[in-house]
């Protein structure tokens, strides 16, 4: 308030262009705070559009209530209590013979080299594809895909010899 008051006071163009600078000063931090405000609140609205249509889309119904009273989830329903199998088990496993309920199978998978079954848990399991095993195990990618279908190979040739 000083600059106007000293710029209409005394008019010389020293003062009119020090209080012209300082204008422009204020009026470019006004528009960035306008800007930055604005695109937050158009971004925060995005986002909230995006996360919406997507939990619309693919709801998580099974960890979810049924009663408000007695906490009860989908999950617990589906859960069969006789399983030699539970859920958390199934979860927190990274072995590839506790996934199997198959008598067969299991039996097949007797003959893979751990190896072999290192491959099979890591793409079937957590869904790895080979050049992702290769860098876990510090491999080729060529060498993870020929034990991959050996293993296979293996499999399917110990399953059509159980079957006749």
């Amino acid at each position: 308030m000083g600059l106007l008051i000293n710029s209409i006071c005394d008019p010389t163009v020293e003062n009119r262009a020090e209080l012209d600078q300082t204008f422009k000063k204020f009026y470019f931090q006004l528009r960035f705070t306008a800007y930055i405000s604005n695109t937050l609140y158009f971004n925060a609205i995005n986002f909230d559009k995006k996360s919406r249509k997507v939990n619309y889309r693919f709801p998580l119904t099974v960890d979810q209530p049924i009663e408000e009273e007695n906490g009860t989830t989908n999950k617990d329903t589906i859960e069969d209590e006789n399983a030699s199998i539970t859920v958390e088990k199934v979860v927190q496993s990274s072995n590839i013979e506790d996934y199997i309920e198959t008598p067969v199978l299991a039996h097949a998978l007797t003959f893979l080299t751990l190896r072999q079954k290192e491959v099979i848990s890591l793409a079937y399991i957590y869904g790895l594809s080979d050049t992702e095993i290769a860098k876990r195990l510090g491999r080729s990618q060529q060498a993870i895909s020929k034990l991959h279908k050996k293993a296979l190979k293996k499999l399917r040739s110990c399953l059509d010899n159980e079957e006749v």
